[in-house]
């Protein structure tokens, strides 16, 4: 026997081994001492968290974004965008 006949009679002999399912992970809340199961949508928010509604709030899970910070930003954005289309007390009807 050489080995191409081997190699055929030992595939032929064994079954094929059924597939393992892999097991789904489920999405838990963020916050440190709660591990509640999310549901289908889990709170999101800006510190990259994802929270039952319990925790949802920045209040809280102890938040790290800058909420502060991020709004005087939005904030200076606007305002700039509006000093740039300003006609300089000039109006047209």
């Amino acid at each position: 026997m050489d080995n191409t006949e081997e190699s055929s009679i030992l595939t032929h002999n064994n079954p094929k081994k059924p597939k393992k399912k892999k097991k789904v992970k489920k999405l838990r809340c963020s916050h440190i001492d709660c591990k509640k199961s999310l549901g289908i949508m889990p709170f999101v928010c800006k510190c990259k968290g994802q929270f039952c509604s319990k925790h949802r709030m920045s209040s809280d899970h102890d938040c790290s974004f800058n909420w502060h910070q991020d709004a005087k930003n939005q904030l200076t954005d606007i305002l700039m965008k509006g000093k740039s289309n300003d006609t300089h007390g000039l109006t047209s009807y």
